[in-house]
């Protein structure tokens, strides 16, 4: 999923407008100017203003296509709902069956986040592939010793700042049996071997398997974890010569 999918950034322009609406038909209803701010705010009830919050927090977690999505979209059909209710049941300006309808359309709208890939985005983080740094095909040889005490030695096929996918290579076992736990942190150092005459050890962690996809061949994606500063600056001088050097 290199792109990230339409459905956020509908609710995101969605949540904006949704929340704006609330100032703007105070001033319609009350005849407010534009500078009337003050006056507008002490109109909002506190149901208002909540609602108003948490749209605001789901366009948030819209543009960034957040896990806690899942989380505040239920919520805010609850806050909606008791809104709407509270408005229609009591307020002057807005019939129930008015506000309930808009609690319908409300539904409606948030429903499409669960029909659509957005939410298999929600569900597995490693799907925002729209979000990966930039990365340059490198080989070099790589030696990693997993926390069960297991050594392999692999070669990388691409590499970025953030980290770097690990090619199976022929000689391995069948099912990278020791690597099957995605969320797996290596106990001991990774040595990267950059082939110019540098190496360093860092942490890493899986973020991603695959059995061949496309231009890319079956292996594994891992994630660096805390590189100190002399790491970071030899990656960057690696990447920046691979793209001087293409």
């Amino acid at each position: 999923m290199k792109n990230k999918p339409i459905i956020f950034s509908i609710f995101f322009s969605a949540f904006i407008l949704m929340a704006l609406s609330f100032p703007l038909q105070i001033m319609l209803l009350y005849g407010h100017e534009w500078g009337e701010w003050p006056m507008i705010f002490s109109k909002l009830t506190v149901f208002n203003r909540l609602v108003i919050g948490i749209f605001l927090l789901n366009a948030y977690l819209s543009l960034t296509a957040h896990k806690w999505l899942r989380v505040t979209i239920p919520l805010s059909l609850l806050v909606v709902c008791a809104n709407n209710f509270i408005v229609g049941s009591y307020g002057t300006d807005y019939a129930l069956h008015l506000t309930s309808l808009t609690s319908l359309m409300y539904l409606f709208f948030v429903s499409n986040l669960y029909l659509s890939r957005g939410y298999q985005v929600l569900l597995n983080p490693q799907l925002r592939w729209w979000r990966v740094p930039l990365r340059k095909k490198i080989s070099c040889p790589v030696s990693i010793k997993l926390s069960n005490g297991e050594y392999f030695k692999s070669k990388s096929f691409d590499i970025s700042n953030s980290g770097l996918f690990l090619e199976k290579q022929s000689n391995q076992r069948e099912d990278f049996s020791a690597m099957n736990n995605v969320e797996e942190i290596l106990e001991q150092d990774m040595i990267l071997n950059l082939a110019i005459a540098e190496s360093f050890f860092c942490r890493a962690k899986i973020v991603r398997k695959t059995a061949g996809n496309g231009q890319y061949p079956a292996g594994i994606g891992l994630e660096f974890i805390d590189l100190n500063w002399q790491n970071k600056h030899s990656l960057q001088n690696l990447l920046q010569r691979e793209v001087a050097g293409h």
